[in-house]
């Protein structure tokens, strides 16, 4: 059920994937292989993430065009502050659907911008602070990702324009996954409320 190293099959991962993939090993590393994990919260979790493309025309969450680069990442900023806020109120369900929501709009950034295709890789870890893209636009003729159709199933996949650079889009998303989780892990942590990430990813340690 758990992963340590880059867990995917080559040239192929979904959003569903990645966030599976990037909670357990969250997991594992905080908790530890005497965890119990309750398929169903994180299936919640999945879920919000998946529905995020629905929005297919909030360009912000899905790091859609140069010109939603610094909104999309205000979004994570705002995702992450909502995440902590409803655990305290132990809105718990609002918690994992913001988290979700974040998650998504992570991954996307690594495949609907040219990150990858500049030689960007692995997470970038400026991605979710402020002034995180300062200095950091492409020039107007700079090679992009290409349009694609919003209901591509592996968008992950057709966003790209170089196809042998796939798999270095999807193991950046999946890093970058683990550091988010991590984060509303560690926020929490700071506040001496760590029990209350066990809550919002389901896990019930012995």
């Amino acid at each position: 059920m758990f992963h340590i190293d880059f867990p995917f099959a080559k040239d192929y991962a979904t959003h569903e994937d990645i966030t599976w993939s990037a909670l357990a090993n969250v997991t594992l590393q905080i908790y530890g292989k005497s965890a119990k994990w309750n398929r169903k919260i994180v299936a919640t979790i999945v879920k919000a993430n998946v529905m995020v493309d629905v929005e297919f025309l909030n360009e912000n969450a899905h790091f859609d065009g140069e010109g939603h680069l610094k909104s999309g990442n205000m979004r994570l900023q705002t995702l992450l502050k909502k995440i902590i806020y409803e655990a305290l109120a132990h809105q718990f369900q609002k918690s994992r659907e913001y988290l979700g929501r974040l998650l998504h709009s992570v991954q996307d950034f690594y495949s609907h911008s040219n990150y990858i295709e500049i030689g960007g890789r692995s997470d970038f870890e400026n991605l979710g602070f402020p002034n995180a893209f300062r200095n950091r636009l492409p020039p107007r003729n700079a090679k992009i990702c290409r349009t694609c159709f919003r209901f591509e199933r592996l968008c992950l996949m057709t966003n790209i324009n170089d196809y042998h650079l796939f798999n270095e889009a999807i193991e950046a998303a999946f890093h970058s996954s683990i550091r988010f989780i991590r984060t509303v892990y560690n926020d929490l942590k700071s506040m001496n409320k760590e029990e209350l990430f066990s809550e919002i990813i389901g896990i019930k340690v012995n």
